[in-house]
């Protein structure tokens, strides 16, 4: 009952589509009609015939994206109707016409109609189908497109018969779509709403019902049940995030990906030239030789042969092989097709060859049945199940409205001129897209969506609901530790108020050649241990998932490079990369341990029982649950890593019900250890409360005013005052006066926020950058002028000279430079930056020409401060010698911008300390503890050039006050390890300026038994120290 149900709703939904067809090729044997063009006083090549075709197509363009205003608000059925109704009283404007006036005004409402219709009765049918058939479902709309071409034709072809005296000949082909568009209209009544919309308007009840009319086939309830708890959970889920307005479909990433897919499947069908075809052939067989009633049959052939091919597609093929394959088949197809139509048609110019003829007729039918097999269909299928929920309804008008009907509607004013002027080169063109535009684009972007429900397609872009839209841009981890407390990371989140209720807790920072030392918090085991239990304490407070990362040695890839091997032992697994699990784990319950993708000591870490089962569950008892990255390898990957206590897989595909059943069924995977894996699973979700609030998201309407408030804003900007830290600073040159003329130099200072990766796309564009704060922070009490002076990623130095120019002119310079990254989709589409996932670097020196930038401004004599503004540290010393004052400034807050200027201005005394090391040298790898103050390896040498000891060591940083360190002193004299010992400091400023200390405790094991490093942080605590009286 279910599939017959829904095949025949699917079929009367398309006769929206059907009125597409016919009034996109009734007019063709209206313009034919003799008595038209005599009571219009009018030819066949007039602009007036030009108006008419352009002001339907104009029409469905605006009608097409006007129905994305309603189709949310008023429903798909309504919205359909609505169209059903236009394309009624459009018939009815342009059969009963009396002048030019009339037949323009109905054909702009017929087209308003035939907009309206193409996209929402998509969305309708996308919203009803079974995943397994949604291929045919939605297929049926280019079926019944065709089904109106081929019916238009031979009212119009009929109608033609009557006298030329007669207007029948064109009043009637014009009158008969006023019957099936209100049909449609009438008929609609009848059938019922989308389930998903029922959803979204909270009529749950009634979507049920719905859903089981549409899908039951006497056996599938539970099936029915968990797809309407799918549809309810992945609604609210992205209710957390959404706005109202169009602009919300550019915003989120993953919305965007997905809005440019479905447009660009649109697009890519019109590039097949396929309507190009469709409307001029008759002027193709022309240029064939092919004309009269020879041509009236070619042509009567040709439209019956794309219908009948595509019900065949969609029928047998479309729902078992997929979306990719047949597209990447129909654009290479329909590319040779076109080359060789293109050879024959140049060699037959004259038409007079007949074995030419028939060739090209032959490769015109190719085009219409390669196309019928792809992009036919596909481009309605893939087009409305590629959008998420939230869009759905928008982003199919948007993109039927520019991807569909303003490319048709450009190619039908430029097909006939250019036909005219290149004849069959104008082939070329169409087949050199498709190979250097539409093939790569969907070999290497387009997702496989086949007999996935539309909620799983949500997880094929990277997850439901991810991206927050107007929620305040926190700081880097590495920033976060150079304020040096910890206590205030438990305060920075607003992911609550958005629903979002898994975070990740991030690593060491050991190899600063790997581009995510960005994402780390430090080179130092004790204080991740401190920022660690600080972050699953403010996370898992609001009940959000602190998820550690990654278990084990993560960080410290051989040469730098991202998910190299890792050589270490057991010792160095203990003493450097366990303490922050230990603390996150043992001292407060992390609810989640990401296990890591790399090897430890030639063990995959997803897999290594030694570290997941007897050190993780074992010795620190850990009883929730792990996931590690995805893998390939399906049946490897999960007989190895779910016994090894791996619960969940991120990804992948390894760890699924086509996987296990199989797997346990035949002996090779023990079903307890799925069992265990469910039961952790499910211990951090009830201690979530996600059982009993599985939406813990603040109620819609409050969203806006708990994100982005002043609150969190304020906060922002004051951590990132503290994190800043001063290196250099000759002869106090900093603070600057804010009546000074000040030259700001840099890229990264101009309209461009330096966040890192796994950030929002496009939110490097928002916030207040260096310049907008240097400016906001002076006032009108002098004059900031600006110059970029270079782009990021280039050698080119032509802007030396007006960079160089605005310094000469001011008191002073501040030029920003440093490093960039970007967002995951760009990074893995091979944007170019210097940190983040994927971006490891062999140098840690400034690239490009920014090092001589920055001296080419250093030699105007203008006193200089540079500020790095980077994700990893960058080793040149030199600029410390030769500038008046250096600054380092790790990616910050959207508040960057004015927590930098608070701090070259002295609204803020700097207290931030280096939370790695900055080497001497470009190449140098940290010594983490183990050199003399000296620059001697104990036991060892110095470099024959150079020195191991860093330019700036861990934990350092300057002040515009001095302090001064007395009377230190321990609580003991003599101890046992069980004791606990209290250390005392007298710190005095000795300066004329309030300031604030970050007081560090280091400890030296002078007579260990083991090799140990020279001095470990035991302690820190941050002080506020007064100024002398």
């Amino acid at each position: 009952m279910g599939k017959i149900y829904t095949l025949g709703l699917a079929t009367f939904a398309a006769t929206g589509s059907f009125l597409f067809g016919y009034d996109s090729g009734v007019m063709t044997d209206v313009i034919a009609s003799h008595h038209f063009l005599n009571f219009f006083n009018t030819t066949k090549t007039s602009t007036i015939i030009g108006a008419i075709n352009s002001t339907f197509s104009g029409g469905a363009a605006i009608g097409a994206l006007m129905a994305g205003l309603t189709i949310d608000r008023f429903g798909r059925r309504m919205t359909i109707q609505m169209g059903a109704l236009l394309a009624t009283v459009g018939a009815i404007l342009q059969c009963a016409a009396q002048n030019l006036v009339m037949i323009l005004v109905g054909r702009i409402i017929a087209g308003w109609a035939v907009g309206v219709l193409s996209m929402s009765v998509p969305v309708y049918q996308a919203e009803c189908a079974h995943p397994k058939t949604r291929g045919l479902i939605v297929g049926l709309s280019q079926q019944m497109i065709g089904v109106g071409f081929i019916v238009s034709t031979w009212i119009g072809y009929g109608s033609l018969h009557a006298p030329d005296t007669n207007s029948l000949q064109w009043r009637f082909p014009l009158a008969f779509q006023a019957l099936p568009a209100f049909m449609l209209f009438v008929g609609m009544f009848w059938l019922p709403e989308s389930p998903r919309h029922l959803i979204e308007k909270d009529q749950e009840d009634e979507a049920f019902r719905i859903l089981k009319r549409l899908h039951y086939d006497g056996s599938n309830m539970e099936w029915i049940q968990t797809e309407f708890t799918e549809i309810k959970t992945t609604i609210n889920a992205e209710r957390a995030i959404t706005a109202p307005g169009w602009t919300i479909m550019f915003k989120v990433p993953q919305w965007r990906t997905r809005l440019l897919q479905g447009t660009l499947v649109q697009v890519f069908a019109q590039m097949t030239g396929i309507n190009v075809i469709n409307y001029y052939q008759n002027i193709m067989y022309e240029a064939l030789g092919i004309t009269g009633n020879r041509a009236t049959l070619v042509t009567g052939i040709y439209n019956v042969v794309g219908p009948l091919t595509n019900l065949v597609f969609i029928t047998f093929v479309l729902d078992r092989i997929g979306r990719r394959r047949p597209l990447l088949f129909g654009a290479a197809g329909i590319t040779i097709a076109l080359v060789c139509e293109a050879a024959l048609n140049s060699q037959n110019e004259d038409g007079t060859k007949t074995s030419y003829s028939i060739g090209g007729v032959f490769f015109l039918f190719a085009v219409t049945v390669l196309f019928s097999m792809s992009f036919g269909s596909i481009a309605w299928v893939y087009m409305s199940e590629v959008m998420p929920m939230q869009i759905r309804g928008k982003g199919v008008a948007f993109a039927t409205g520019v991807g569909n009907w303003t490319v048709s509607t450009l190619w039908s004013q430029v097909s006939p001129i250019a036909l005219g002027k290149i004849g069959w080169k104008f082939y070329l063109i169409f087949a050199a897209w498709n190979v250097c535009v539409t093939i790569p684009t969907i070999f290497f972007w387009f997702r496989e969506t086949k007999q996935k429900s539309l909620e799983e397609i949500d997880l094929l872009f990277g997850g439901r609901a991810l991206g927050a839209l107007n929620d305040n841009l926190d700081s880097k981890a590495l920033e976060l530790e150079s304020a040096g407390t910890a206590r205030q990371v438990e305060n920075v989140t607003e992911a609550a108020a958005i629903g979002v209720n898994q975070i990740f807790s991030s690593d060491l920072a050991r190899e600063l050649r790997y581009g995510r030392v960005e994402e780390g918090f430090t080179e130092d085991p004790y204080l991740s241990g401190e920022l660690s239990y600080a972050a699953v304490v403010g996370l898992q407070s609001r009940n959000i998932l602190a998820t550690v990362k990654h278990f084990t040695g993560y960080s410290e890839p051989e040469q730098g490079l991202n998910t190299g091997p890792i050589h270490g032992g057991d010792r160095e697994l203990r003493t450097t990369w366990m303490p922050a699990f230990k603390r996150a784990i043992v001292d407060v319950g992390a609810w989640n341990i990401m296990s890591a993708y790399h090897s430890y000591d030639g063990i995959a870490s997803v897999s290594d029982a030694y570290a997941l089962t007897d050190i993780l569950r074992g010795e620190l008892d850990y009883k929730y649950w792990g996931n590690p990255i995805d893998s390939d390898a399906v049946t490897l990957v999960t007989l190895k890593a779910l016994p090894a206590k791996t619960d969940v897989e991120m990804g992948g595909g390894s760890f699924n019900f086509k996987q296990l059943p199989s797997l346990v069924k035949d002996g090779r995977l023990d079903i307890k250890s799925v069992d265990q894996a469910v039961s952790r699973l499910l211990r951090a979700k009830f201690e979530m409360g996600l059982f009993e609030n599985p939406f813990p998201a603040a109620p819609r309407d409050q969203g806006p005013s708990l994100i982005h408030t002043d609150e969190a804003i304020d906060l922002a900007r004051t951590i990132d005052r503290e994190l800043i830290v001063l290196l250099e600073n000759h002869n106090n040159i900093l603070p600057l006066k804010k009546t000074n003329k000040i030259a700001v130099i840099g890229p990264m200072a101009h309209e461009y926020m330096n966040y890192g990766d796994y950030v929002v796309q496009g939110s490097q564009d928002r916030g207040m950058t260096r310049l907008d704060g240097i400016r906001a922070a002076v006032g009108e009490s002098a004059k900031i002028t600006d110059a970029q002076g270079w782009e990021r990623w280039r050698n080119d130095r032509s802007g030396f000279l007006q960079a160089i120019q605005a310094v000469k002119e001011a008191d002073g310079a501040v030029v920003i430079v440093g490093t960039w990254s970007g967002d995951q989709e760009e990074l893995w589409a091979g944007v170019n930056a210097t940190t983040g996932e994927h971006v490891d670097v062999n140098s840690l020196n400034l690239v490009a020409a920014q090092a001589d930038l920055v001296s080419a401004i250093s030699d105007t004599g203008k006193p200089t401060v540079v500020a790095f503004s980077s994700g990893k540290p960058i080793t040149e010393p030199w600029i410390a010698n030769s500038t008046a004052a250096l600054v380092q400034q790790f990616y910050p807050s959207e508040q960057g911008g004015n927590a930098l200027a608070d701090f070259l201005f002295g609204d803020n005394n700097p207290s931030g300390r280096l939370s790695v090391q900055l080497p001497s040298r470009r190449c140098t790898i940290g010594d983490y503890g183990h050199v003399d103050a000296n620059g001697n390896i104990v036991f060892g040498h110095q470099y024959a050039i150079g020195t191991p000891q860093p330019w700036n060591p861990f934990g350092y940083g300057k002040s515009y006050s001095t302090s001064e360190y007395s009377s230190v002193s321990l609580d003991k004299a003599n101890t046992t390890v069980k004791d606990t010992l209290t250390a005392s400091v007298d710190v005095t400023n000795t300066s004329h300026v309030d300031g604030t200390q970050v007081v560090q405790l280091y400890i030296v094991d002078a007579i260990a038994s083991v090799d140990v490093p020279n001095r470990k942080l035991k302690a820190f605590k941050k002080i506020r120290v007064k100024a002398e009286t």
